[in-house]
This record gives C-alpha cells, structure tokens and sequence, in this order.
C-alpha cells in the first residue's frame, strides 16, 4: 500500500492543524495533538478561533485563553515551538526556547513552520489563532 502525500491526505482525527496569525508581523502552521491533551485540545476546538494581546515569559509568548479546564498529563520540560496550556491563569504558551519550568503544563502541540518569526513578537503585540478543520 502507498504512502499518499501530504496534498491527497484525508484530514487526520489526531492532528489538527492551527494558524497563529501575529498583527504586521507574519503567520506560523502548526499542529494541535489530541492525545497529548484530549480535554483541553477538545474545548479549543470548539472555539475555533480566538485572539488577544499577547504578554511575554521568560521563554514563551502568552495569550490568555478562556477554556478552564486542568492538567491532562502534565509536563515540565518543552522545546522551541512547542505550544502548552497553563490551567492556573488560563493561558496558551508558545515556546520561543528549550524550558525546564517549576510548574507543570499541559502539552498541546507544536508550531511547525515560521519558528523566527516568534523571536519578533513583543508584549503587546496582537494574536489571533484559528484551528483549520
């Protein structure tokens, strides 16, 4: 059985695709992955868009989200692009270097393409993240 490229693929149950469009900046693709987080992935879903005013981490961009929802398979370590969920002030994290944080997060996803551009995003800056279905 062939492989079919990434142009004929049926749409994957498990993946969900997202772009995070920054105001006069750029846009980055990424991928949501269900299991790594299935409640919280489900209510962000639902949404599917929301923006805001982004504010800045040691090593994240943050936008606050309204999803209230817990830790699913907590994580404390995440690499450059990857994306976390943060229950306690409800907000969505993209991760512009490695960390190593004191409090666990949940592991959403990951921002595929565009990675640089995430070095230009400043506190302030406007974000708008829609789920491509």
């Amino acid at each position: 059985m062939a492989i079919a490229d990434k142009k004929t693929q049926a749409p994957s149950y498990s993946r969900i695709r997202f772009v995070i469009e920054f105001a006069d900046k750029g846009s980055c693709e990424g991928e949501l992955v269900r299991h790594l987080a299935p409640f919280t992935i489900l209510k962000i879903t639902k949404l599917q868009s929301f923006q805001g005013l982004l504010t800045e981490d040691k090593d994240s961009i943050v936008l606050l989200i309204n999803i209230s929802t817990g830790l699913e398979k907590p994580k404390k370590m995440f690499r450059k692009g990857d994306l976390g969920y943060f229950p306690i002030d409800d907000s969505l994290h993209i991760f512009r270097n490695d960390a190593v944080l004191s409090r666990p997060m949940n592991h959403l996803g990951y921002v595929k393409s565009n990675l640089e551009l995430l070095r230009s995003v400043r506190a302030g800056d406007s974000a708008k993240i829609a789920i491509l279905m």
